[in-house]
Formats: structure tokens, C-alpha cells, sequence
């Protein structure tokens, strides 16, 4: 199938976060089984604003076209795109296009898309945004006054990565009194590069050089790993592994990715509870760092709220990790399969599962292995482009009747 992706950030702007790199692992497995894949996107490159040179390029066989924002503050700060040219792009690509795969709910990208009218079916990954829980509710309520029916009449299929992202889309629908379009649950999956990684002969010497590096010391690793920001729980995770430690546990915490607007108050809650020599804050990695940051951790945290699926779960499971999550992390079946424990977003219950986790060797190792089981047999790029390949094509047909 020729598809084309509509979605306001792409690789290698990772500092946004799971959106681009599932985007651009979806893509590069869609290559491999044999479609023609077209990126539109924009040239934002992270939070600061910065922009990526190259606006046409073809990598790993998907060919990528980027907008210039006009004002690339206002997507890196306002989450709002300004995209100079657009329309221009987009007539080009969609007169190609069997499949127009929109990327989140609310952008400029995705209206612009809308009313193109495009022939071809139209799905929508929401990739957890329609809740107003992920944050900016005024703004989203706004754009959906605006917008939302709109926009939502004009969805022939929308894919979710959970049974409660399906009941988020299900209900999104009602309030405009339309019907539910086609809904398929398709998860996130786990990058190739992490499973190649984690089978490196190096790895264990990138994992003593990212130990050197940081100056991090040989206790267990808690790793949180995604963006400083407000709805990921670093303001629950500081202090309850600070707690923890004070009850007798021994451990590291390394808290990996952009500053998203936490990045201060992370630093004031680390030296609030005398933390500098157990914690460390890199910044973004990526790459064989990025890896070895997964591969040395013992427990993943993430104590979130309003997530889609994350995707740095997912990893993390890969890497048999044992997981530490909060009921917004929407992946109960960690619990299920043995992976991981579920917890409260408060600081009690996270500094009590910490404890237990820290101390309990054999019990982080069982939770680890199961983790990377399930991950291994459900977490697959090829298998995620099988589903969604399936599901253009009732999409397809639906569209074409």
C-alpha cells in the first residue's frame, strides 16, 4: 500500500517523546513488509525550538517531507505548529496516497489534512491525547469547540493502543452525537535497535562506561526515563525514594530524558531530601547510551498519569526490568503477567514498593524475566505492521462502499 503519516513531529526529534519513536519504528517496519511510506511532518527538532535542516530526505526507505515552522517557539512550547507550505506538501502527497494516517487528534497537521478532503481513508492514532488528563484542558476544550466535530465526522478508522484509550475514543465521539468510527486496540511496540542493543556482546562495556560516566555507583538502578514533565511523577518519585533509602534500601535513581518544564523543581526535591549522591539527571540520551541506560536498570519507575501506552515501558520491560507504574500508566497487564507491581500516584505507595523492591533481589530478577517474556511475544514492531496493515484494509473497504 502507498501510505501516507501526517503527524507535527518525526524522527530525530525524540525529545517529544513515545509519539515519534513509535511513529518512526511503525513506519520503518511498514517499509520492511514491503509498503510505500511517505512522512509529513514539521522541522521542529526538540523543546528549544530548534529545526532540523533537512527537509527532504529518504531513511530507512521512509520518504520524510518537513514543514518549516514559521514560529518554531510556538511548537516547542505551545505544542501549536505553524507549518509554512503545508497545503502545498500535502496535495502532492495525498494524490499518491491509498492510506492518510493521522498522528494525535488536535494539531494544525491533522485539520489541514481534514480539509484537504482526502479520498483515500482516514485513520486517527490519538497516541493517548484526547483526554484532557495529558494536560493544556483549557486549550484542548478550546480546539474541540472549534474543531472537534469537525474534525471528527472526517475519521473513517481510529486505532487505540489500550482498552481504555478504545472507551476515550468511544465517548470523544458521543459528545458530538456521531457514530464511533471503525476502532481497532493496537499496541506500541519496542524499537529494533533496542532488541539489537540488548543482544550487543558490548553492552556490559557501555553499561561500565555510562556507570563511569555519571559516577553512578554499583547499587540496584531505579531508572525513570521519558520527559520532565509535571504528569510523569517526579514530584511522587524524588521524595518516595528518598523515604525509601531512609528505611534502610539501597539504591541509584537515574532519571533520564528532556527537561519539559520539571527540570528545577527535580533539582530542588533532590537536594530538599540530601539526594545528590543517589540521584543523577543526564539529560536526553539516545543511542548505545540510551540502551545501556535500560540494560543497567533494575526497576523502571514511571509514576504517570494520562498516558497513551509508554513506550519506555515497553522498553524497559525488554530489558527485564522490573516495573514500577501507577494505574495511569494504562498497562495493568504488567501485573498480570508477573512484570511488575500497579501502585498509587502517591508518595507512600511508591516509597513502600520501592522498599520492597530494592530489597528483594530474587523477587526484581522474576519480575525482570517475566517482563522481557511478555515482552518478547507481544512487543513486536513486524507484528504491529501486520495488525495495522490488516485494519487499513477493512478501513479501505469501508471507505470505498
Amino acid at each position: 500500500m502507498n501510505v501516507l503519516h501526517v503527524t507535527p513531529y518525526y524522527a530525530p526529534a525524540w525529545a517529544f517523546g513515545g509519539v515519534v519513536r513509535a511513529v518512526s519504528e511503525l513506519t520503518a517496519a511498514q517499509v520492511r513488509r514491503g509498503d510505500s511510506v511517505r512522512v509529513l511532518t514539521t522541522d521542529i527538532a526538540d523543546l528549544s525550538g530548534e529545526r532540523i535542516a533537512v527537509r527532504n530526505e529518504i531513511h530507512n526507505g521512509v520518504h520524510i517531507q518537513r514543514a518549516p515552522n514559521v514560529f518554531p517557539q510556538l511548537r516547542a512550547r505551545y505544542n501549536l505548529s505553524t507549518p509554512k507550505d503545508f497545503s502545498k506538501l500535502l496535495r502532492t502527497a495525498l494524490s499518491q496516497a491509498e492510506i492518510v494516517h493521522l498522528h494525535e487528534f488536535r494539531t494544525v497537521e491533522a485539520l489541514l489534512t481534514l480539509r484537504a478532503k482526502p479520498k483515500a481513508p482516514l485513520i486517527l492514532s490519538p497516541h493517548g491525547t484526547l483526554s484532557l488528563e495529558t494536560g493544556r484542558s483549557v486549550l484542548k476544550q478550546l480546539w474541540d469547540r472549534l474543531f472537534g466535530r469537525y474534525m471528527a465526522r472526517r475519521i473513517t478508522g481510529v486505532v487505540a493502543l489500550t482498552e481504555t484509550e478504545r472507551c476515550e475514543v468511544e465517548a470523544f465521539w458521543r459528545q458530538f452525537k456521531l457514530s464511533v468510527p471503525r476502532l481497532r486496540v493496537i499496541p506500541n511496540a519496542v524499537g529494533e535497535d533496542i532488541w539489537t542493543g540488548l543482544a550487543q556482546p558490548c553492552l556490559s562495556d557501555d553499561i561500565a562506561a555510562l556507570r563511569r560516566r555519571f559516577n553512578i555507583s554499583d547499587a540496584p538502578i531505579v531508572l525513570f526515563l521519558g520527559r520532565l514533565h509535571e504528569r510523569k511523577g517526579l514530584q511522587y518519585l524524588v521524595p518516595a525514594f528518598g523515604q525509601a533509602l531512609q528505611d534502610g534500601a539501597d539504591g541509584h535513581l537515574l532519571i533520564v530524558g528532556a527537561d519539559a518544564g520539571m527540570l528545577n523543581e527535580v533539582k530542588r526535591l533532590v537536594a530538599a531530601h540530601g539526594l545528590h549522591e543517589r540521584v543523577t539527571i543526564t539529560g536526553l540520551l539516545t543511542g548505545r547510551e540510551r540502551i545501556a541506560a535500560l540494560a543497567a536498570a533494575d526497576i523502571f519507575a514511571l509514576p504517570a498519569v494520562g498516558e497513551g501506552l509508554p513506550l519506555a515501558a515497553l522498553e524497559a520491560a525488554a530489558s527485564g526490568c522490573a516495573l514500577l507504574l501507577t494505574e495511569g500508566c494504562n498497562l495493568p497487564e504488567a501485573a498480570a503477567h508477573g512484570a511488575g507491581i500497579i501502585v498509587e500516584r502517591t508518595v507512600e505507595a511508591l516509597s513502600e514498593a520501592l522498599q520492597r523492591l530494592l530489597a528483594l533481589p530474587d523477587l526484581r530478577h522474576d519480575m525482570g524475566r517475566a517482563a522481557r517474556q511478555w515482552a518478547e511475544s507481544a512487543f513486536r514492531w513486524q507484528r504491529i505492521a501486520e495488525q495495522t496493515a490488516q485494519f487499513y484494509m477493512e478501513c479501505a473497504i469501508l471507505n470505498a462502499q
